[in-house]
């Protein structure tokens, strides 16, 4: 009896639903065909500038997206800050990072797709930063060439690198779909060769669709080096299945680093190491001292 009342207030909340959603999507079509930036308020509050092209402006525009994940990284960040944004897509953190550490602070952004790393830069254009350096690469385990593909159906922010392992288990992209070679490199080898980001990074947000494992490969140096460094990157099991690789296998190498792993319960308002919420929170907190972690 439970599961049947259950299932109708699911139904009956999915009709009532309908129409916002329909005029949303009838509201953002016609917001993206104007071509006009559109100005977004971010917490803290912080505005964002966005030209409307992408997923991520849709979702922002759609729903509240990544609102406590963008609330935690403005109660975090501070002026001053050196910031990584690994999978910049079209500059949402970057713009967002970039307000927040001032012009003493300087905020990287790495995004290897031809297709949006252009709508990157105008993006942080449009916002008169110029405390933001975008970087047309890939970070992964090792520095050389890689495809970076997109399957049919799939959105922008769904891109993926192609690896060894990857390749065996992913299938093709299929019509509608797209791929190209990008450069790759490691993080310690890109800090070895910027001045500025050799001297200390705050904070590093990724999101890379599986290439977690690798990125932090490719970067230990770099972890051992900050000591107080804080992260937030994305983890789902399906893309790292996908990638050749377990949750646990990312996890296991920032904790053999000393860092702790924390996700937000928004059910309990705070941070929990569990591992069940780590596996399905979406995306996981890291520091060696994770009195350090932000709170709302």
């Amino acid at each position: 009896m439970v599961a049947d009342t259950n299932r109708v207030i699911r139904r009956l909340r999915n009709e009532l639903g309908r129409p916002a959603r329909f005029y949303r999507d009838v509201t953002w079509n016609r917001v993206r065909a104007r071509g006009e930036p559109i100005d977004f308020m971010i917490p803290n509050p912080r505005r964002v500038r966005l030209l409307p092209e992408g997923q991520i402006p849709e979702l922002l525009f759609k729903v509240h997206f990544e609102h406590t994940e963008l609330a935690l990284v403005a109660a975090f960040v501070t002026r001053g800050m050196h910031v990584v944004d690994i999978g910049a897509n079209v500059g949402l953190y970057s713009v967002f990072t970039g307000r927040a550490v001032g012009p003493r602070g300087h905020v990287w952004g790495f995004e290897p797709s031809s297709h949006v790393v252009g709508l990157l830069e105008r993006n942080i254009a449009l916002n008169g930063l110029e405390n933001v350096s975008v970087h047309k690469l890939a970070l992964a385990a090792q520095a050389g060439r890689l495809e970076l593909r997109r399957e049919a159906n799939c959105r922008d922010g769904d891109r993926y690198l192609v690896g060894a392992a990857t390749a065996e288990g992913a299938p093709a992209v299929g019509e509608g779909g797209d791929s190209e070679s990008v450069e790759v490199t490691t993080l310690d080898a890109f800090r070895a060769q910027d001045g500025r980001l050799s001297a200390h990074v705050d904070f590093l947000k990724m999101d890379v669709e599986g290439g977690e494992l690798a990125v932090f490969q490719g970067a230990r140096e770099t972890l051992r080096a900050n000591r107080d460094l804080v992260m937030m990157f994305e983890s789902n099991r399906h893309v790292c299945a996908r990638a050749g690789h377990s949750q646990e296998e990312v996890f296991a190498v920032l904790e053999a680093e000393g860092f702790g792993l924390r996700a937000w319960d928004p059910t309990a308002w705070g941070w929990d190491s569990s591992r069940e919420l780590l596996r399905t929170a979406g995306n996981v907190w890291a520091a060696r001292d994770v009195t350090n972690l932000p709170l709302l």
